[in-house]
């Protein structure tokens, strides 16, 4: 708790989660695949899916194989991603986004 009262902090984990759903936005549009980031920068994730998402079940319909793709590919560049939503962390610096960002490039391309 006493990291979470120092000035600032919720300020670069919104940061991060931004930087990391506009990173994830942009690639996988250039790449051609169809879909949507959900959430707010603290907590969200991206579904690959060209229909509106209103709910858990319309996340359930989203196409699995995809995201288990897009998943592994990440891990592979030592991303971990979970299965479900992208909590970004507030020990996150400017290396680690480098590397989430060039992964998310990679991931998007080889999709």
């Amino acid at each position: 708790m006493e990291i979470l009262r120092r000035p600032g902090v919720y300020e670069h984990l919104r940061e991060c989660g931004q930087t990391i759903m506009t990173a994830m936005a942009e690639h996988l549009s250039e790449a051609g695949i169809t879909h949507q980031i959900v959430g707010d920068p603290v907590l969200f994730d991206v579904v690959f899916t060209d229909q509106p998402i209103a709910n858990y079940r319309d996340v359930l319909k989203a196409d699995s194989a995809i995201t288990a793709r897009f998943n592994a590919l990440l891990r592979e560049k030592g991303i971990l991603k979970t299965p479900g939503k992208v909590y970004p962390s507030l020990t996150l610096d400017d290396d680690d986004m480098v590397q989430t960002i060039d992964a998310i490039a990679e991931a998007a391309r080889k999709l």
